[in-house]
């Protein structure tokens, strides 16, 4: 998601975020260009170092909710194995 205006969404998680849309919203027709290596590759490692420790806090929070079944580890569904 690259356009939004901020008063109609929220994020559910700190790390691949899951969008809560109150409103409407639509597709762009094309393709965004990407660069993600384009403040380097140090700027890279560090990202995906605060997404590891994103994911550590989003599983733990889990966890210590109890809800977390450890089969669900390794469901096919992606949502699923990331859920909050």
């Amino acid at each position: 998601m690259r356009f939004f205006q901020p008063q109609y969404i929220r994020f559910t998680r700190l790390v691949n975020p899951v969008p809560l849309i109150d409103g409407s919203f639509g597709y762009l027709s094309n393709y965004i260009e990407h660069y993600n290596l384009s403040k380097g590759i140090a700027e890279w490692f560090d990202k995906h170092n605060r997404y590891s420790s994103f994911e550590a806090i989003e599983g733990r929070n889990v966890l210590c909710q109890g809800s977390y079944k450890l089969t669900e580890m390794c469901s096919l569904d992606s949502l699923v194995r990331r859920r909050q």
